[in-house]
């Protein structure tokens, strides 16, 4: 996805959004490289899991209240998700253990550092920031989105972290891609392939690094992780491999897991501490995260998931976390 060109709004059949990924049963492929082989799961058309983007003016600056450190409490869940996204991942306690979990490679070779500057929003551009940088922010916020209250997930009594790491041992970004998919093989551990974006103007860092963005990529990982367990797509809406059967939450296909993630974020069984965020963030966090959501009942041939309002959660103290349960 080419961010910068706006590669991502051509529509390929869904909305507004491009449909760039590619995963279905598994055909192994010899790559360069003796140890390294691809697993592909053909998608005809996956969405790449980002919201619609809102004029650029809404994307601006916030102000960190309460401030960074204040983002984190006890190291277990988010308390401030614009507050958290400000922070750097390698000043985070967790960094050493999700860079060994979780190695990250572009075009087959380990990624070594990661260049980053804190406060991001403030003290970054939009030109300064990189695949490496966005994939291990979002495997930080996967760390700590569930793991106050680990079992709330429908499909594994983990936190979503702990099985995203029984599933994939990496992220591989691909400079010469045109699509991302489930999986690579290098060196014995599955990767996840991605395939690598250019950032720059337009588009705010605020946005690139926020919410709304990483939550796809948090969405594009658990679609291409769940084909591990066997899941490929359907051709039951007349595209090949372009849809999947039908939504059901106690057995969610790819798409499924897509719908669930971002209905997930909406309702707070992923609770991000939107209750810290003024009245404005709240809103215009519920919009995306329904709009994201509302792009896939549409992609199931038989009992789709219902389409979700933008509505804000109900009122609670900042700092109070809440469990939900689908």
């Amino acid at each position: 996805m080419n961010v910068a060109s706006g590669g991502f709004f051509r529509a390929r059949g869904i909305g507004t959004l491009a449909l760039l990924l590619t995963v279905v049963l598994p055909v192994q492929t010899h790559a360069q490289s003796s140890e390294t082989t691809a697993i592909v799961y053909p998608e005809a058309s996956t969405i790449d899991h980002l919201p619609t983007l809102a004029p650029t003016t809404r994307f601006v600056d916030h102000a960190l209240s309460p401030p960074p450190t204040a983002s984190i409490q006890a190291g277990r869940g988010i308390f401030n998700i614009d507050a958290f996204l400000q922070i750097c991942p390698q000043d985070d306690l967790t960094y050493v253990a999700i860079r060994t979990d979780f190695t990250i490679r572009r075009n087959g070779t380990i990624v070594d550092a990661i260049p980053c500057k804190a406060p991001i929003f403030t003290a970054m551009g939009s030109a300064d920031i990189t695949d490496e940088l966005l994939v291990a922010q979002t495997l930080r916020v996967i760390y700590y989105l569930d793991r106050d209250h680990p079992g709330s997930l429908p499909w594994t009594p983990n936190t979503f972290y702990d099985w995203l790491k029984g599933q994939i041992g990496g992220i591989n970004i691909d400079d010469t891609a045109t699509t991302s998919f489930c999986c690579t093989v290098i060196g014995g551990r599955r990767y996840i392939h991605t395939r690598a974006q250019t950032f720059g103007p337009p588009f705010p860092v605020s946005f690139l690094m926020g919410i709304p963005f990483i939550s796809g990529r948090i969405a594009l990982y658990g679609h291409e992780a769940r084909h591990v367990d066997g899941f490929p797509h359907s051709s039951c809406c007349g595209v090949t491999n372009g849809c999947d059967g039908k939504y059901d939450v106690t057995n969610l296909s790819p798409y499924g897991m897509q719908y669930w993630i971002f209905a997930a974020f909406l309702d707070g069984t992923f609770d991000v501490g939107i209750a810290c965020l003024d009245s404005k963030r709240q809103d215009e966090f519920a919009g995306d995260m329904a709009r994201a959501a509302n792009l896939y009942p549409s992609l199931f041939c038989s009992s789709p998931p219902p389409a979700l309002l933008p509505v804000r959660l109900p009122p609670t103290q900042c700092g109070r976390r809440r469990a939900v349960r689908h």
